[in-house]
């Protein structure tokens, strides 16, 4: 009889026996430090289930820590129901170049106000500066020498920093790109750096037709990062780069100075139609077609102006907002919360408080809500009001209230001559304040 060839196969000879149990594999002797190791791991494995068990009933849950994320982007602009139809963040900007096709009377007057010059191409402005030696330039500060160097419609702002001995040191170039501010009290400047935006520490002094340190620079030889808040006021729009302090996708301003849509809203539609509630009229009267009312009521009015003019302490952005996506005829408190401490006026307030004063006065606070009294009722938007024109013009306005509704001055006409000799309301209302920047 043939055998097989080859060894017994070992698989099939250590299978057990269910019966009898016979080719099972025994017990073998017990390693005391292989179960030591086994118990000490369950132990800690007990003991992390434990920790997680506690921890995961003590954590709240993820809409305790943050809210629904669609809650958090909600769109004030998306849920709108009234009856301004640009204000849907669809609805596309155009230009003020297309406004002025249609309202050129106003753009006129508007480029010499001076929010239609809060920021200029440097090319706008280089004849308007003196860059002589009596305009002191150079000047020295801060163990520096400051020079403004100008050559045709180009200008650069030269910094040398001299050691303790009166040596140079290190010197350092900007070229100017951009002039931001009206030009009615100066200019400061910004250098585009492949779209990072600096301020350079030269600034223009119109009054005084003299250069000098820019406000806030302490004397360190550098630039100041210009942020998005910044130019929000100053500029007409930018976009940001995420996560970046101071760069900006290019062309980096879309139109230089604050524009028409940044009151009015988007022009897109009203362009296209012509009609009334395609465009946001912060005084209108009119109505739509339907008989809804364009009129805003004056808390929307006036935070169409606090976009700029309310700054406070300090302003939060809400969560989920983009810096421009207010929309003038929306509450400002969906976008931004501004915090502005309760005190009285001192003489010396920051730049910007123009609210504020406002809002103290006895005109603003006796004012019924259906006629209250606000920026535009002594302010046009639209027209610079030069100083050889201010006493008439807001004694005119003053006079269009207290003529009509209110009695006259209280103060005889004899004694108001002696504080002003022209009669001027506002020298006795409105006094200018010292500027703390």
């Amino acid at each position: 009889m043939d055998q097989p060839s080859g060894p017994p196969s070992r698989v099939s000879s250590a299978l057990p026996d269910r019966k009898s149990g016979i080719g099972s594999p025994g017990p073998g002797p017990v390693n005391p430090h292989r179960f030591g190791l086994l118990l000490a791991a369950g132990f800690v494995l007990l003991a992390i289930t434990g920790i997680f068990i506690w921890s995961s009933r003590r954590r709240p849950s993820a809409d305790q820590v943050n809210p629904p994320v669609e809650e958090a982007r909600t769109d004030p602009r998306l849920r709108y129901e009234g009856p301004f139809r640009n204000i849907h963040p669809d609805v596309k900007y155009i230009g003020d170049t297309v406004c002025a096709s249609c309202h050129e009377d106003k753009a006129k007057t508007y480029r010499r106000h001076g929010m239609g010059r809060s920021l200029l191409p440097i090319t706008e402005v280089v004849d308007v500066q003196r860059y002589d030696v009596g305009a002191r330039n150079p000047f020295e500060a801060f163990q520096s020498r400051f020079l403004v160097d100008h050559r045709q419609d180009r200008v650069w702002h030269r910094q040398a920093h001299f050691d303790e001995h009166g040596r140079p040191a290190i010197s350092f170039d900007s070229e100017i790109h951009f002039a931001i501010g009206s030009g009615h009290h100066g200019y400061s400047y910004l250098t585009n750096r492949e779209g990072y935006l600096f301020q350079t520490a030269i600034s223009w002094y119109a009054q005084k037709q003299v250069w000098d340190t820019s406000p806030g620079f302490t004397g360190a030889l550098r630039l100041r990062p210009v942020i998005a808040e910044c130019l929000f006021c100053h500029s007409n729009r930018v976009e940001p780069v995420a996560h970046s302090l101071n760069r900006y996708r290019l062309p980096i301003f879309r139109g230089h100075a604050i524009g028409c849509e940044r009151c009015h809203g988007p022009g897109e539609l009203h362009a296209e139609t012509t009609r009334p509630e395609d465009i946001v009229n912060p005084n209108s009267t009119k109505k739509t077609q339907s008989g809804r009312s364009l009129h805003l009521p004056w808390q929307l009015r006036e935070a169409v102006c606090e976009q700029c003019h309310l700054e406070g302490e300090t302003r939060v952005q809400r969560r989920g907002r983009d810096l421009f996506d207010y929309r003038p005829g929306l509450p400002l408190h969906e976008f931004w919360d501004v915090f502005v401490p309760a005190q009285e006026p001192t003489g010396e307030r920051p730049a910007v408080s123009h609210v504020e004063q406002m809002h103290s006065s006895r005109c603003f606070q006796s004012s019924p809500d259906e006629d209250k009294l606000g920026c535009v009722s002594c302010h046009d938007p639209h027209m610079h009001v030069g100083p050889e024109q201010r006493v008439v013009w807001y004694r005119q306005h003053c006079l269009e209230c207290h003529e009509k509704r209110y009695p006259g001055c209280s103060v005889p006409l004899a004694e108001r001559r002696q504080k002003s000799a022209q009669d001027s309301c506002i020298d006795c209302h409105m006094p200018r304040m010292r500027l703390s920047l």
